[in-house]
């Protein structure tokens, strides 16, 4: 992975397609994106525009992992949007796309997450991670082996994914407004997750540990109560049913 610096963070960034154009392929054979990047992360990095050339089918979380190698963890806590939409780490970069950074918005660093890859418990902590907040609790609810006398296969996990989204976004609204300064990142698998994986995670940061501790009960609650997803359970001797309770 290469990173290299464009229009510097004390200047206005020109237009997308003024630098870079929009995109093509690396020097290295993979792929060549032009990444705007804005407010703390872009002084971090020391440019607002800046081009990274990454093996052909990187990510937007190995996106991330590369700035930060060169910007510091600010950059692990921010999110990627490709043309303008908001995307999870483990959304596949091409060439051509319009590619922004998002630094953490004022009132809140939340990293909100639905879908299909792997919940990092240490993700999850550096999400929230601040020199400010003296206590951190992380939740997991992993998959079970067994449901009673039967053995799980697996779980699978069906989402309503852009109402997921908006969901996460106000139970973490709520919990800030009940916790003011509470820094928080939850999320939550789609498809088959298999026993002794995570399905769920929350992660809360606050001054103390109490306020910790508070969010992060409310958060998951909420989520097993308001979240629009939906698990069917398989065992391996063929038994198949959606659960119907939290």
């Amino acid at each position: 992975m290469v990173v290299k610096g464009g229009t510097s963070a004390a200047a206005s960034a020109p237009s997308f397609t003024a630098l870079y154009g929009s995109g093509g392929r690396g020097e290295t054979g993979g792929v060549r994106l032009a990444v705007r990047v804005f407010a703390g992360a872009a002084e971090a990095l020391g440019a607002r525009l800046v081009e990274v050339e990454l093996p052909e089918g990187a990510t937007a979380g190995q996106c991330l992992e590369a700035l930060a190698e060169r910007g510091g963890g600010l950059l692990r806590r921010c999110r990627v949007a490709v043309d303008r939409a908001t995307v999870g780490p483990a959304h596949v970069l091409h060439a051509g796309s319009e590619v922004a950074v998002l630094p953490p918005v004022s009132g809140g660093a939340d990293h909100l997450v639905v879908g299909p890859e792997p919940i990092s418990a240490d993700g999850l902590l550096a999400a929230v991670a601040d020199p400010d907040c003296g206590g951190n609790v992380l939740f997991l609810g992993t998959v079970r082996g067994r449901t009673g006398d039967w053995r799980t296969e697996r779980l699978e996990y069906e989402a309503y994914g852009d109402m997921a989204d908006e969901v996460l976004a106000r139970i973490a609204a709520a919990a800030r407004r009940m916790w003011p300064g509470v820094r928080l990142a939850m999320a939550h698998r789609t498809g088959a997750v298999p026993p002794g994986q995570a399905a769920v995670g929350v992660a809360a940061a606050a001054s103390h540990r109490g306020d910790a501790f508070a969010a992060a009960r409310f958060c998951i609650e909420r989520i097993k109560t308001e979240l629009p997803v939906w698990k069917k359970e398989r065992s391996p001797e063929g038994r198949e049913f959606w659960v119907e309770h939290p």
